[in-house]
């Protein structure tokens, strides 16, 4: 197989404001995926600032939207996260930092037919808050988390593997 480039963007295509870094992306569609949450970006093009909760579509064939197509997290921001697509359809979005109140898992569940995506909050977070992790569907439709650093002070690594969620 080869790797073709199908399009080529710049984030901060994006409003000024809501440029991710730190971001999590996934592919919805043939023609689209979604740049979910993530920090602004400074002018020296290094993270800053707290992370937002929006999700932006990016098109091949019309680049990103200007204004969000949900938000999550329950409008409080998160970065440093990981988002994966399930054999449904659906978006599993766990982990990052973010604040102490907001969720520690979604789900973005597609609305049938419209191409709508519908974020649920997960009961059962993982054991450990984690940032800067690793996240594998495994064959069976379970999640295999990894890794990472906890998400308050002290900070500190984590060896501990969980498999996140059921078929």
């Amino acid at each position: 197989g080869v790797l073709a480039r199908v399009a080529t963007t710049d984030l901060r295509s994006l409003p000024a404001t809501k440029c991710p870094a730190r971001h999590a992306a996934v592919a919805v569609d043939a023609p689209r995926l979604i740049v979910i949450g993530g920090q602004t970006q400074a002018p020296n093009g290094l993270p800053s600032g707290g992370g937002t909760a929006d999700g932006f579509f990016f098109s091949t064939s019309a680049g990103f939207e200007q204004t969000p197509s949900l938000q999550l997290f329950q409008g409080l921001g998160r970065a440093g996260h990981l988002a994966t697509m399930l054999a449904d359809g659906s978006i599993l979005v766990v982990g990052g930092t973010t604040a102490a109140t907001a969720p520690t898992a979604e789900m973005l569940e597609p609305e049938a037919g419209t191409g709508v995506l519908r974020a649920r909050v997960l009961a059962g977070p993982p054991t450990v808050a984690r940032d800067r992790s690793a996240m594998a569907v495994l064959p069976t439709n379970q999640v295999l988390l990894t890794g990472g650093h906890t998400t308050t002070p002290p900070f500190t690594t984590t060896s501990l593997a969980e498999i996140y969620f059921g078929p």
